[in-house]
């Protein structure tokens, strides 16, 4: 019985010990990427970071249901903190359905 939980306990351990890295490396670092928007602007994450503002990214697809429901709440943070507001946050929402178009995606805004 001993060894079932020291073999759990070394699965466990092993399985976790790697679960914080994901895409930072272990450097507690986001990568810089560059996204283009439907109307054709061009976003880089580190131009924002390096100009002082809190980047919000919201990754979300337009037909899940618990997007649509906290979108009041991430427009609301939007006008508060965004352009309009304090000025002091950027959001990009991501969708991640590669097979939404830019319709669906304009209506959703």
């Amino acid at each position: 019985m001993k060894k079932i939980y020291l073999l759990l306990f070394a699965l466990f351990f092993s399985f976790s010990s790697y679960s914080q890295t994901g895409m930072l490396n272990g450097t507690g670092y986001a990568p810089n990427f560059t996204v283009t928007d439907i109307n054709g602007t061009s976003h880089t994450l580190y131009n924002y970071l390096d100009s002082g503002y809190v980047m919000v990214l919201e990754l979300l697809s337009v037909t899940c249901g618990h997007c649509i429901n906290y979108a009041p709440g991430t427009e609301n943070s939007y006008q508060t903190n965004g352009p309009n507001g304090t000025n002091v946050a950027r959001f990009l929402g991501l969708e991640v359905n590669s097979s939404t178009d830019s319709t669906a995606i304009a209506n959703f805004m």
